[in-house]
């Protein structure tokens, strides 16, 4: 009866109060020998752990989404508030001049500038990737703004001087 069981099998059926036969290690119970609980107690840890580095490369990905997103809201909301500003004054009366303070730098201290040109304006900045959005104003008579007017961030001061928008840093 016992001649086709193998020897852990022998081992497991002998049961507890029996002589431990010699097997090179410590049997413990269910006839597992120590090294073997050890390679498998090793092997889930590993399991684990890639499992765990699975999960926090979800979770950094999408809290880089979430911080390219925030800086994107941010752009448009600093290239909306010039806007804003220009079309304002375009607007009112001829000799009135308004002053805009924007940020330094965008969201996370992303660097952006902003090139006017008639009726439009862009807005560029780099997190690693160049991103531009433009959004268009009312006037084409921006002075200095054939090739381009760059504007740096901080203070700006825009003013209508005869149907003519002047916009410089202060």
């Amino acid at each position: 009866m016992d001649e086709g069981l193998s020897y852990m099998s022998k081992l497991f059926i002998k049961g507890k109060g029996q002589e431990k036969p010699k097997t090179g290690g410590n049997v413990v119970s269910r006839g597992l020998v120590e090294g073997q609980i050890t390679i498998d107690f090793m092997l889930s840890i590993i399991m684990a752990l890639i499992f765990f580095i699975i999960i926090l490369n979800s979770a950094y990905s999408r809290l880089q989404d979430v911080r390219d997103i925030f800086v994107k809201l941010d752009a448009i909301h600093v290239s909306k508030k010039l806007v804003s500003g220009i079309n304002d004054l375009y607007l009112l009366d001829h000799s009135s001049q308004k002053n805009i303070t924007l940020p330094v730098t965008l969201y996370g201290g992303v660097d952006y500038t902003i090139a006017i040109y008639p009726r439009l304006i862009i807005l560029t900045y780099n997190d690693g990737n160049i991103h531009e959005y433009s959004q268009r104003i009312l006037t084409k008579d921006i002075n200095g703004s054939l090739n381009g007017l760059v504007i740096n961030p901080g203070t700006v001061l825009i003013s209508n001087e005869n149907e003519t928008i002047y916009i410089k840093n202060i």
